[in-house]
């Protein structure tokens, strides 16, 4: 069975959906911005979150400027794995 949205309906969700994944990102950046101990941050960056494979969560990592404030030498490349992408983990 399949749910029919009205145009508005869809228009609210994508707005939710993009609201959260501006506060998800504000604590990535958050919890990065907490590795005080280094100078400069790895450019690669893996994650495993489990709706890391939505096309949302790669845009939002390419497109918004979480990363400005961050010691990145260069343009962070984040690359979405799942668990059995890890070796030693079940």
């Amino acid at each position: 069975m399949f749910l029919e949205l009205t145009a508005s309906e869809i228009e609210k969700s994508l707005l939710a959906i993009d609201i959260g994944l501006a506060v998800w990102l504000s604590g990535v950046e958050l919890e990065i911005s907490e590795f005080d101990s280094v100078d400069y941050l790895p450019n690669r960056i893996l994650s495993c979150v489990g709706g890391s494979s939505l096309e949302n969560i790669a845009e939002a990592f390419g497109e918004r400027r979480w990363r400005e404030d961050l010691p990145f030498t260069k343009k962070p490349v984040v690359q979405c794995i799942n668990l059995c992408d890890v070796v030693g983990i079940s």
